[in-house]
């Protein structure tokens, strides 16, 4: 049995009144049965990707070791505040993008070999810290929560991490506007944390602390916070995340989580407060406004093939301009970044193809009208052909 995913959400109520967490399980086994968790009746999914749910009793901890997957979470107190927590493991590109909190994601891999990536979340409440370790290099899309104020950092600076075409410097926070939209671009493994909180209370509790408004900036900053405030932040991050990995049942004491949460709020707060921000050039928002109808151009069409001369009348740039924004922000050319989202939705569309289903007919669909080239660049950037990728996963 190999289970892809684990999601977990909020400890809720069933219909008997009785505690419960609900779960869901991203598998490839129809045989799986609940019954060990106190749930009769249910198997799993019968095919990759698709989800079960199931009410499970609360548990100090669940292990799905056996399975791939590590799901674990805190007893909590009706009425009272609450820590949730999971680590899972991913390696396919749609299950990363589904894991993303409170933003909405598109993850392109950057490289031929495969990616990896293991997830630490933990829930206080409504601060909510997530840190993601990657194996590769990636282009990432994201669509942030207007509800909610995000900051990101880096866990171990060394890869580069360019965000909005700028790279991220060593031992800096970088703060989001209110609902922001932009694209991320890594040149390898990396290690690197989010953070995000409603917004009401991220004000209120900067207003109790130091005293200022720390609503989000109209444009997002780069924050260069004082040695001491940033070893305070990374060190609080460490703490959280290492408890829920190794010792996650003592999050089900409630005092525990309550100063875990308090005391990432003031580190977060002091690195806001007592640093230098650095406002953006008039460049970078050109730059935004470019890319932004350049997603807005792949969102409306997105398995038609769509050329170079084509986007650049659409959102009405001229084509050097539209390359230099994307070798900026992509770390690619737009061609190369097109056709390497094509070909990541072909493998998508292979693996969840429903039986009968072709090679000739899914590539075609994609746009892929030269089959015997796309049939080598496929293998050339997955390492194997489409037909492979088609058998193994049957439906």
């Amino acid at each position: 049995m190999s289970i892809d995913a684990v999601h977990i959400q909020r400890a809720l109520q069933d219909d008997a009144g009785r505690r419960a967490v609900r779960v869901e399980l991203c598998g490839s086994n129809d045989n799986l049965q609940l019954e060990r968790f106190g749930v009769s009746g249910l198997k799993g999914p019968s095919h990759p990707r698709r989800y079960s749910t199931a009410l499970l009793p609360l548990y100090d901890l669940i292990d799905l070791d056996q399975y791939d997957s590590i799901i674990s979470y805190s007893r909590c107190c009706r009425g009272r505040s609450m820590a949730t927590s999971s680590v899972l493991t991913f390696n396919e590109p749609d299950q990363i993008e589904a894991a993303h909190a409170a933003a909405r994601a598109e993850v392109v891999p950057a490289a031929r070999e495969g990616l990896a990536w293991r997830v630490t979340r933990v829930e206080l409440d409504d601060l909510w810290l997530v840190r993601v370790r990657e194996s590769g290099p990636r282009v990432r899309y994201v669509e942030l929560d207007p509800g909610r104020t995000f900051l990101s950092f880096l866990v171990h600076p060394g890869t580069d991490v360019f965000v909005r075409g700028v790279s991220q410097p060593p031992c800096s926070v970088i703060r989001n506007a209110q609902g922001q939209a932009f694209y991320e671009r890594t040149s390898g493994p990396t290690d690197w944390v989010s953070l995000s909180i409603r917004t009401a209370e991220f004000m209120a509790a900067g207003s109790a602390l130091v005293g200022r408004d720390l609503s989000a900036p109209r444009d997002p900053q780069v924050v260069m916070p004082a040695r001491g405030n940033m070893a305070n932040l990374l060190g609080a991050q460490k703490a959280i995340s290492t408890l829920a990995e190794n010792s996650p049942h003592r999050l089900a004491n409630v005092e525990v989580a309550r100063a875990l949460k308090q005391s990432l709020i003031g580190a977060t707060i002091a690195c806001l407060s007592g640093s230098d921000a650095c406002d953006e050039k008039w460049s970078q928002q050109t730059h935004d406004t470019i890319m932004r109808r350049f997603r807005r151009v792949l969102e409306e069409h997105p398995y038609r093939p769509i050329y170079l001369p084509e986007i650049c009348a659409t959102i009405g740039v001229p084509e050097r301009t539209l390359r230099l924004c994307c070798q900026e922000r992509l770390g690619m050319t737009p061609k190369q970044y097109l056709t390497r989202r094509r070909m990541h939705l072909v493998q998508r569309a292979l693996k969840s193809a429903e039986a009968g289903a072709t090679v000739t007919e899914i590539a075609t669909r994609f746009g892929f009208w030269h089959l015997g080239r796309f049939s080598a660049d496929y293998q050339t950037l997955f390492g194997e052909f489409p037909s492979t990728t088609l058998a193994h996963h049957p439906r």
